[in-house]
């Protein structure tokens, strides 16, 4: 029986892709033993020069990003508009789906998927692995600045020819965070913008059943003051599983809060 998983990334990938399975792993359910937090200082240093050169500093824990645009899902699937909205810890994902619009909502600490029939409300894990994928800047920010993400030395690397620096990320805040949150970042070698982020998915039903995505960046354009880029393709096992093409992002938006409230329960919801 095929697997139904509602990340964000892995959402997509199953309402685009109805005919394809998410494939059981053999991570193990046993906890990992108590490590140090390794976090190396020439990659601190370096990263502090990406998200320099990315604006950083324009995308702070209280800053509002809006960012619309248009997927076009792999063959089979649904496309269709996108919104996605980003303000600290709390997000909101809209995307094409079945029933109108699917909305992936941060909920204030108690997110929520809605697929315009039903909502779910068991996504608590979920939401650990789902970050903004084009908001490079603040992501390599907040993973400089949490204290319990592990950073590992930067490796030189080429990647389809290209020369790049990768620099992994684990999240060993909990037994479950240092299993499903991790995150590979490919820097390219001479202008040191990120092109490239392999990271974990989870499955709805089993947190620790986990498949690497991969999602590449590019078409990097200046937004109030943050680099970002316009232009973003997901992999699932080397297959394109979705497209975007942003066409406005906006930086510095008041964003209401009500914008990432659990949508209401409609006809059939839980």
């Amino acid at each position: 029986m095929r697997i139904k998983v509602l990340a964000f990334a892995a959402l997509v990938f199953e309402i685009c892709n109805p005919s394809v399975g998410f494939p059981q792993n053999s991570t193990s359910t046993a906890s990992p033993s108590p490590v140090t937090v390794q976090r190396d200082a020439a990659s601190l240093s370096l990263l502090s020069q990406v998200v320099g050169i990315l604006g950083g500093s324009a995308l702070s824990s209280t800053t509002g990003v809006v960012a619309q645009g248009a997927m076009t899902a792999s063959t089979g699937g649904i496309s269709g508009p996108i919104r996605w909205e980003i303000s600290g810890t709390e997000f909101r994902y809209e995307r094409p789906g079945p029933n109108g619009t699917t909305v992936f909502v941060s909920g204030h600490g108690n997110p929520a998927v809605s697929d315009g029939v039903t909502v779910d409300q068991n996504v608590v894990h979920q939401a650990k692995v789902i970050f903004p994928w084009h908001l490079p800047g603040f992501v390599l920010a907040s993973q400089v600045n949490k204290l319990t993400v592990s950073i590992q030395s930067a490796q030189p690397v080429t990647i389809n020819g290209v020369a790049a620096i990768k620099i992994s990320f684990a999240d060993l805040t909990d037994s479950l965070t240092s299993v499903i949150c991790k995150q590979d970042w490919y820097l390219n070698a001479n202008t040191l913008l990120p092109f490239r982020v392999d990271y974990l998915d989870s499955e709805r039903n089993n947190a620790l059943n986990t498949v690497q995505m991969t999602t590449l960046l590019s078409d990097y354009k200046q937004v109030g003051g943050a680099l970002i880029p316009y232009h973003l393709t997901t992999y699932f096992q080397a297959q394109q599983i979705w497209d975007v093409e942003l066409t406005q992002v906006q930086v510095g938006n008041a964003i209401p809060a009500s914008d990432f409230d659990v949508p209401a329960t409609t006809s059939g919801g839980q």
